[in-house]
């Protein structure tokens, strides 16, 4: 077999020697088994070596994929970070303005300067500004959070991907140690 063990057709069988040698010829003519080992160890390191070649192709060519995707979703990232952070200053330009427009101007200004009316909208602003400021941080948070996770799920991909290549290469250079010694 492939691993090299030598097996008694007619008890494997269970068929007569006879029927045996009628069939496959005459032992004299039929190679030893360290021949047969030799035959199939030698046929077996080339397949090995060949299978060693395809698992090279294909791991070269995973890790161009990797760095395709690594490299687009790098670029996803940053557009959605730009538009976010585009979306936020929109947002506190327009925030800025509401609360500004709170103060009268003229003579109404005036007169809630006078009674304090100002103080207490200043302060009302910025209590406001602070909680959009707070918003804005956690929603950047949880942004930054969510990218994150993305390049981990990337990355797990990668290394998984990895630990079944190694294995690979083990498992071949163990059969081809094997076939070596056929």
């Amino acid at each position: 077999d492939t691993n090299g063990e030598a097996y008694s057709i007619p008890k494997w069988l269970d068929i007569k020697t006879k029927r045996i040698r009628e069939r496959l010829g005459e032992e004299k003519d039929l190679p030893s088994v360290a021949e047969a080992k030799r035959e199939i160890g030698n046929k077996m390191l080339g397949k090995m070596t060949e299978y060693e070649g395809f698992l090279n192709k294909r791991d070269a060519q995973r890790q161009q994929n990797r760095q395709t995707q690594r490299r687009q979703l790098v670029q996803q990232q940053r557009v959605e970070r730009s538009r976010f952070h585009d979306q936020i200053k929109a947002r506190q330009e327009a925030e800025a303005v509401a609360r500004q427009s709170k103060f009268r101007k003229g003579l109404a200004g005036a007169w809630d300067f006078i009674r304090g009316e100002n103080k207490r909208i200043k302060s009302e602003n910025e209590s406001e500004a602070l909680r959009a400021k707070l918003r804005d941080q956690i929603q950047l948070d949880g942004l930054i959070m969510r990218q994150r996770n993305e390049r981990l799920k990337l990355a797990q991909k990668v290394g998984q991907s990895r630990d079944k290549l190694r294995s690979d290469y083990a498992s071949v250079a163990q059969d081809k140690t094997a076939f070596k010694a056929m």
